[in-house]
């Protein structure tokens, strides 16, 4: 190792551990919000890091020890071997998505098209009927889910690998699965969770229909019918805990649940974070914090005020602080839906009203985005695709 070199990394590093972060309607009135969102802050606590990877990373290094808090091993300096990639740094302004994405892969998780076809990870695909409107992969088993355009019932088919029906359940929703699609829960006709996993399919009576607020590997986060302010857990054992005095979970993760804790009818917008073992870690009335990515890092994020039609913002926030990592907006349209690809990054159905287009992006943590899906033709109220869960 030359001189040079260990001065340069030292210096990195130095400067790493001195700056590392602490823990912390009408289409019209849609677009017109979209367009005019105010510019928030983004953190740059993280400038440091980004000084050290940009070092270390060009020389095959990687660098350990002060995300995570610990000084002492500030200087644990290993030869470069299969793992997690670099962060890279926040990006300090909003990034535009448009319908002039470059092309990219396909979606890495399920999704479904409104003519029937179910595209399943792997690049598996199925002919399913036209109809289903939520798509999930529960071990191994395909769920699907559509409503009765006369009654309004809905129902979950288990469909076969050449789109047949295999089974079929009365559902007053879709389902909700894990990261890992290993586990999932619906809430049936009569107001029970359904827990389905690898060992088949358990109902848990609530004492008055549920709402469904999250799934995890450890259970379902529900609350009980006429409850404002308490959000509980149902273990795979049908053991229950909680409530958490939180408006709603919006998702789950071990200990972890980013939840909405309080909504503000006059300015209108809310306030939400991170809660640990039920106890707050941080919080943030800019946005409405929603799932976290599959390690745990990160967290989608969007307006603190939802809209029915859209949002106009999504953002990936830092899991253990709340800091920006990047945001982006629609240019004259919003985000339909959004779910994590993988740990670094997510995808996003986005609506353009003025052409009546529709496409799936890929929004990276560096502020990257590229088209997963290619624009398509579709009226305001009914995409052509939906993202599984």
């Amino acid at each position: 190792m030359s001189t040079d070199f260990e001065q340069q990394l030292a210096g990195a590093l130095e400067r790493r551990a001195s700056t590392a972060p602490v823990a912390p309607q009408s289409l019209d009135a849609v677009r017109h919000r979209a367009r005019g969102i105010r510019r928030r802050r983004i953190a740059v606590s993280a400038a440091g890091v980004a000084a050290a990877l940009a070092v270390i990373a060009p020389l095959g290094l990687s660098a350990t020890g002060v995300l995570d808090g610990d000084p002492d091993r500030s200087r644990d300096i290993a030869v470069a071997s299969p793992g997690p990639s670099p962060v890279p740094p926040p990006v300090t302004e909003p990034v535009t998505v448009t319908t002039g994405a470059a092309p990219g892969d396909a979606p890495g998780i399920a999704w479904l098209e409104a003519d029937g076809t179910l595209h399943l990870p792997g690049g598996t695909m199925a002919q399913a009927e036209p109809g289903y409107r939520a798509l999930s992969v529960v071990a191994s088993r395909v769920l699907a889910f559509r409503s009765d355009p006369d009654t309004g019932l809905g129902t979950v088919d288990e469909i076969g690998t050449d789109g047949s029906v295999l089974a079929s359940y009365g559902a007053l929703m879709a389902p909700m699965t894990d990261d890992a699609g290993t586990v999932g829960a619906w809430v049936d006709r009569q107001g029970r969770i359904v827990w389905a996993g690898a060992g088949g399919q358990t109902t848990f009576d609530t004492e008055g229909n549920a709402q469904l607020l999250s799934v995890d590997a450890d259970g379902a986060w529900f609350t009980p019918e006429g409850a404002e302010r308490a959000a509980s857990r149902i273990a795979p054992d049908g053991s229950v805990t909680g409530p958490l005095d939180v408006l709603g979970v919006n998702d789950s993760l071990g200990e972890r649940v980013t939840a909405t804790l309080t909504y503000d009818d006059m300015e209108p917008g809310s306030c939400g974070g991170v809660l640990r073992g039920g106890r707050e870690e941080w919080r943030t009335c800019d946005f409405t914090v929603d799932r976290f990515s599959p390690d745990g890092a990160w967290v989608l994020a969007t307006d603190a005020y939802l809209d029915g039609m859209g949002q106009g913002t999504l953002a990936i926030l830092d899991a253990g602080t709340g800091g920006a990592q990047v945001q982006y907006e629609v240019e004259d349209g919003v985000f339909f839906d959004w779910r994590w690809e993988d740990a670094a990054h997510a995808l996003a159905v986005v609506h353009t009203p003025a052409d009546q287009a529709w496409q799936v992006v890929r929004l990276g943590l560096d502020g990257s985005v590229e088209q997963a899906v290619a624009p398509r033709r579709g009226t305001d109220l009914e995409p052509p695709f939906w993202l599984g869960s």
